[in-house]
Order: C-alpha cells, then sequence, then structure tokens
C-alpha cells in the first residue's frame, strides 16, 4: 500500500477474512443471514475500490480475501447478488500463481469446518 491509509485498508479487509474464516463454512452455509451480512461487507469494498481491495493494484488484501470468497460464493444461496465479488474472484482465479497454488490442492481450512 502506499500510504498509512491504504495500509489500514488492506489491514481490515484481511482481519474481516480472518474473523469470517474462523466461523468456519460449515457453520456460515447454516447461516445464510450471516453469509449475505459478510458478502456485502465485501461486495461494498470492491464496488468503492474498483477491480480489487486497493483499486487496481494487488495487494495482500487481495490474495487474502480471494480463497474465502471463491469458498463462500460456493456455499452463497444467491452468488449472483454479488457481482463484484463474483468478478473480483474471476479476475484472481486467472492469475497464474493462483492457479498454481490451486492445483498443489491445498484445503482452505479443516474439513470439519468444509461445507
Amino acid at each position: 500500500p502506499s500510504c498509512p491509509a491504504a495500509a489500514a485498508r488492506c489491514m481490515q479487509a484481511a482481519l474481516n477474512v480472518a474473523d469470517v474464516t474462523s466461523e468456519g463454512a460449515k457453520k456460515l452455509k447454516g447461516d445464510q443471514a450471516r453469509l449475505t451480512k459478510w458478502m456485502s461487507v465485501f461486495e461494498g469494498t470492491l464496488a468503492t475500490a474498483g477491480s480489487g481491495f486497493m483499486g487496481n493494484s494487488l495487494t495482500y488484501a487481495d490474495f487474502a480475501c480471494h480463497p474465502w470468497l471463491k469458498l463462500a460464493l460456493s456455499v452463497c444461496e444467491d452468488p449472483g447478488a454479488f457481482p463484484k465479488v463474483q468478478g473480483f474472484v474471476k479476475r484472481m482465479d486467472e492469475l497464474p500463481s493462483n492457479q498454481k497454488f490451486d492445483a498443489k490442492g491445498v484445503p482452505l481450512l479443516p474439513a470439519s469446518m468444509m461445507p
């Protein structure tokens, strides 16, 4: 990030992901209202930021949020309600580094927390 405000914004996105990840995808799948709340937070952030969490520059916030948002879209009853999140995940999926990582098959969460 280029300035203290940008650094704080990146940190907040990463902390949001840490908070929601601690709840586990299985729990959120069963609580669509809470999942929708979280997805709306990320949708709103992306709506004001641009193509990523800090505009058009990739930061650690983008890499921190990507795997969780990809999982969240898969358990969300109405993923179409979050077009900014969908576009973000699609763009991140297209990055060669993410494709290499996904090919390794490393799980995002322990099996007990997956849907």
